[in-house]
């Protein structure tokens, strides 16, 4: 699957809801005014609360059926995004209930983790009329509208409750708002990788999945991953992942998320509430962030995390496979360790694919100059995703072993006396290993006692790039 990526932040306007919008679907709802002023070419402009607002830059993406348009002045640091699913000349609702990603976005700022959006549950509505788009210059023009709402918050970070107990509210008004001869690029065909996978059961019956996409977004300074899932009938289930998680098994996130938790989503697609975990853990046995090779299998209960909507759905036997980066370019390979807690930092390292005992090998060597140290690993091309122990020796090609030398002035060998190699992510077709590795190193011939620790070691490498 090619990533698909919309802008840094885009991944709070799916924080507590998956949006919903039909084209041509005429709004419901008054606007300020419908007179529109005229936007110059590259350019959105519009009306935020009565102040006017005018882009300094605006650019879109095309990313399968979806076209994002990001408007941003650096003057005041005001963000505006418009999401469009199929888009084409005509109308379309941008009032966001479930399903496909259509809505509006109002940020105060680009590091802004609460926007507004234009989500019918908070106060939200609007409309979008594409009048022009030019798939051969690539522009797209037309007009807009909407009203935005969000949470209002506390210095914590934690909703505002009123005498109810229920939460505050906030809304802001765009009016008047135009865009004209916008230029988009293409970021992939929607086509996705044809090897991915997704299974799930919702309350015992098959999940059917028939859109499958992984985006990449930074909230507040931290790296996501958003992993939506949507089956024939407009059900979806979206998993936000922490970028640096990593292998093994956590619990689901079970508050109400500000978009850096790792956190499981339910929407059945009928109108409802966005339902999310209230318990349940997901297990990563792969996690590559440069193969972006994703495997994992995932359980939970979803629920209404404000507690208005009194469903509860169980998502069980839930796995995935999903490669989201296209690793069309080659990778700078990176070797670092600590020897006996001093910083192992490779600038040399070098890659050799040969056979022992017509076994493939792989034989990854580093040199750290500076201080004159060398690691080399070496493990059977045939390796795959998992932990393995390092064994002192090569007898056969097979085993999987590494080697110290402290000094490579004066070298001597230190082989692995005991240790682990975790090959954490392995992508076949374009060579690229990502793995880490502890080992004890003595020397094997006991001609020196010296016994050293390295530890923390973490390499990413691409076998003939």
């Amino acid at each position: 699957m090619k990533k698909f990526q919309l802008l840094n932040w885009l991944l709070v306007a799916f924080l507590a809801f998956q949006f919903t919008a039909c084209d041509n679907e005429p709004l419901e709802g008054d606007f300020v005014d419908d007179t529109v002023a005229e936007a110059e070419e590259g350019q959105l402009i519009c009306s935020v609360n009565n102040q006017d607002f005018a882009s300094e830059t605006s650019s879109g993406i095309l990313s399968g059926n979806i076209l994002v348009i990001t408007s941003t002045n650096a003057t005041t640091g005001e963000v505006i995004t418009l999401s469009v699913a199929d888009p084409a000349e005509g109308t379309f609702s941008l009032t966001a209930g479930q399903g496909t990603p259509t809505f509006g976005m109002y940020a105060q700022s680009s590091t802004e983790t609460n926007p507004y959006v234009s989500f019918a549950a908070l106060g939200g509505t609007g409309e979008l009329t594409i009048t022009n788009l030019d798939m051969d210059a690539l522009t797209v023009s037309g007009t807009f509208n909407f009203i935005g709402g969000r949470f209002a918050l506390d210095a914590d970070g934690n909703p505002i409750l009123d005498g109810s107990g229920n939460p505050v509210i906030e809304n802001v008004t765009l009016s008047d708002g135009a865009f004209n001869t916008v230029v988009f690029t293409i970021e992939d065909d929607g086509n996705g990788n044809a090897e991915d996978e997704f299974y799930a059961e919702v309350e015992g019956s098959v999940f059917e999945d028939i859109s499958l996409t992984v985006s990449e977004t930074t909230v507040g300074g931290f790296d996501m991953l958003n992993l939506v899932a949507i089956d024939t009938t407009g059900a979806m289930i979206r998993i936000d992942i922490p970028k640096d998680l990593g292998v093994g098994t956590f619990d689901f996130f079970t508050g109400i998320s500000d978009g850096t938790k790792l956190i499981a989503v339910y929407n059945a697609g009928t109108g409802g509430e966005n339902l999310t975990s209230s318990n349940g853990s997901i297990t990563f046995t792969e996690f590559g962030n440069i193969t972006g090779k994703l495997k994992a299998t995932f359980s939970f209960t979803a629920t209404d995390p404000l507690g208005t909507d009194p469903t509860v759905v169980n998502i069980t036997e839930g796995s995935f496979s999903v490669d989201y980066v296209d690793n069309s370019s080659p990778i700078t390979n990176e070797l670092t360790a600590e020897v006996d807690g001093v910083a192992f930092a490779a600038s040399l390292i070098d890659i050799v694919e040969t056979t022992v005992n017509d076994v493939p090998v792989i034989f990854i060597s580093a040199e750290d100059e500076t201080n004159t140290q060398f690691i080399r690993l070496n493990f059977p091309s045939s390796i795959e995703v998992g932990m393995y122990p390092l064994m002192p020796a090569i007898v056969d090609g097979t085993e999987n072993v590494g080697l110290f030398i402290p000094d490579t002035d004066t070298p001597r060998n230190f082989n692995s006396s005991s240790g682990t190699l975790e090959i954490i992510s392995y992508d076949t077709v374009s060579g690229i290993i990502e793995g880490r590795f502890q080992f004890t190193a003595e020397d094997l011939t006991g001609q020196d006692p010296a016994i050293y620790e390295i530890t923390t070691g973490i390499f990413t490498v691409q076998l003939n790039p």
